[in-house]
């Protein structure tokens, strides 16, 4: 069980830098659809998951993400 946890927060950490950087780069914040088509095109975790593990809502978190840049 320890190793799915593992995995799991490896596929967070790699989904919560790509969002960081693809609101770096487009500079908009994107909207959670737009995040699940480029999410499951690129391996990357889901707006809801994302959401659920770090424990505020997906667009809580781009805007946190765009007071720290």
């Amino acid at each position: 069980m320890n190793d799915d946890k593992y995995i799991v927060l490896l596929y967070y950490e790699k989904s919560l830098k790509e969002l960081e950087r693809y609101i770096k780069i487009t500079r908009t914040r994107p909207n959670e659809k737009t995040w699940n088509r480029f999410a499951v095109q690129n391996g990357y975790l889901s707006s809801e998951s994302i959401g659920y593990i770090c424990g505020v809502g997906f667009n809580k978190l781009c805007r946190k993400i765009i007071k720290k840049h």
